[in-house]
Order: C-alpha cells, then sequence, then structure tokens
C-alpha cells in the first residue's frame, strides 16, 4: 500500500485534495476502494471522484448509492 486516508469528515459541499506518492507511477496496477460507514440515514448519497494529472483532468467517477441504512 503506498496511500491511504482516515479522515473523511466532509460535509456534502466540501471537497478533499489528495497527492500520491512519485512511486505509484511505476506500479503495473494500481486500485482504490472506498469504504463508508454512516452513523444515520443518508438520502441520495452521491459521491463524485475526480482525478487530475498535471492539472489536467484525466477521469472522473460519478457514484449514486441512493438511501444509506443508518449505522451500516
Amino acid at each position: 500500500m503506498l496511500w491511504q486516508c482516515d479522515d473523511w469528515e466532509l460535509s456534502e459541499t466540501d471537497e478533499k485534495q489528495v497527492t500520491f506518492p512519485k512511486a505509484i507511477l511505476q506500479c503495473e496496477e494500481v486500485s482504490r476502494e472506498i469504504v463508508f460507514y454512516s452513523e444515520e440515514e443518508i438520502k441520495e448519497f452521491q459521491l463524485l471522484q475526480k482525478v487530475y494529472l498535471n492539472g489536467q483532468e484525466v477521469e472522473q467517477l460519478y457514484f449514486k448509492f441512493g438511501f444509506v441504512i443508518p449505522k451500516s
């Protein structure tokens, strides 16, 4: 594992910028995993992830989860 972050306390309008180590460019394969937990019900949960390389957007992933059960 080259990078991990456990601090994702964000509101619905917050953005989190991260910088990956250069060593990631030497990898033959790269995977990512998003794990979330909510104490409270979330209606229409959505996640937009944008990946930039040298300031240029190279990937955009949009996830629409919908309803999230409390304490799940």
